[in-house]
């Protein structure tokens, strides 16, 4: 009944000031941000704050805060700056536990568990570290809280990133509008047999296909050795679309193109594509199946790095007929003096080529922890009780 009773009074102060007075209200909890602008800003904040009183709102006065920079239920807000992010305190800690846990190397599962869920706080304004967290889902979740093993490799340098990461910044930019691109390239991906190939064209600023940039990639076991780790390339297909999702961000949107102010600013860039479940992945941002997750995790790496969110957009497989062709090796369509030739091995990925060359050792190490688990469970993951002050809220709050 709390939650009603906090709306109620909440818009109960709204309607005494009236629609003339720009302030509002956020409540989560029992946790409250009033914002105010305007000539009378501190005037409308500070009635709003007598209509509460007035209606026997139990305020606490010994938190009320002001300023241009507050906190708000563990969020830093900078409105002089229009910024978003983690607060300080918060930063430094999930910096120090991530750093010790790297140390220790056998790192217990429950206490892992406990610190992702903060992890997934700081990942809120964050978005781009969300795609680094699928893989330790995926590792804690393979025997029960109470086991010791050995980190990872990948699991230690995802930790490490995150923590460069961290150490950059903990704050990201709110734009009041962003600028929309909208559909700025097509690809498709093909796995047939021995044939696999990506393929896409920049459709933005080309209404034809004879006049756009495109590119088109054969992938065999010496340049994608990753896409035939589960036999047959057709298994990776989902990897192997954001795959072509990656390269034709690197390459029809290169960061040269951002230096020179064509896409500069806070912009949002979609891609078309025929794979639906795509569309999904990149809106989460989120994924524990090995081989996407790491594509995932470049795709985001690439994105702030050119300061851009991105999203795919489906669209019918008659309708990327353009890109399908790409992945056919058929160039009918296109201008052989617009293609981009496009060598993986000189491409320059920040984290997709390093976490590839330990994920088997990642892969292997929990089917290890789920045979170990079973055995021991016999079918089930055995349970231990809790003791007192043995979660990391109580040995260690932020």
């Amino acid at each position: 009944w709390w939650g009603r009773a906090g709306a109620a009074l909440i818009r109960l102060a709204h309607y005494f000031q009236g629609y003339d007075h720009m302030l509002w209200m956020l409540l989560y909890s029992d946790d409250s941000w009033a914002t105010a602008r305007g000539q009378h800003a501190d005037r409308d904040l500070m009635l709003h704050l007598f209509v509460l009183m007035i209606l026997g709102t139990p305020l606490a006065w010994h938190k009320l805060k002001g300023g241009v920079v507050v906190e708000w239920i563990g969020y830093a807000l900078d409105l002089a700056r229009f910024e978003l992010g983690v607060t300080e305190k918060r930063t430094q800690w999930a910096i120090r536990w991530i750093t010790d846990k790297i140390r220790e190397r056998h790192v217990r599962l429950g206490e892992m568990r406990e610190g992702l869920g903060r992890l997934q706080f700081v990942a809120g304004p964050l978005e781009h570290l969300r795609p680094f967290l699928g893989p330790i889902y995926g590792w804690v979740s393979a025997a029960p809280r109470y086991a010791k093993p050995r980190m990872p490799v990948m699991i230690r340098l995802i930790l490490e990133f995150i923590v460069k990461e961290l150490a950059m910044g903990n704050m990201v930019q709110c734009a009041m509008s962003e600028t929309d691109l909208g559909e700025v390239f097509r690809l498709d991906a093909k796995a047939e047999g021995d044939t696999v190939a990506i393929g896409g064209w920049r459709c933005r600023g080309s209404d034809k296909a004879k006049e756009a940039p495109w590119f088109a990639v054969s992938l065999n076991r010496r340049n994608a050795p990753w896409a035939f780790q589960k036999g047959e390339a057709f298994r990776t297909i989902a990897a192997l679309e954001l795959l072509g999702v990656l390269v034709g961000l690197m390459v029809l949107v290169p960061e040269k193109d951002l230096a020179k102010g064509e896409l500069s600013g806070v912009v949002a860039v979609s891609c078309g594509t025929d794979n639906l479940g795509n569309t999904f992945l990149l809106d989460r941002g989120l994924t524990t199946k090995y081989l996407l997750g790491v594509v995932l995790m470049e795709v985001a790496h690439q994105c702030r790095r050119r300061g851009l969110s991105l999203r795919a957009n489906w669209i019918p497989r008659l309708e990327n007929q353009e890109a399908d062709d790409l992945t056919n090796l058929e160039f009918e369509s296109f201008d052989m003096r617009n293609r981009i030739e496009v060598d993986l091995k000189k491409l320059e990925f920040g984290v997709m080529d390093e976490l590839f060359a330990v994920g088997d050792a990642y892969v292997l190490e929990i089917d290890e922890l789920k045979k170990e688990a079973k055995a021991e469970g016999g079918g089930k993951a055995a349970k231990k009780k809790r003791l007192a002050g043995d979660s990391l809220r109580e040995r260690d709050p932020w």
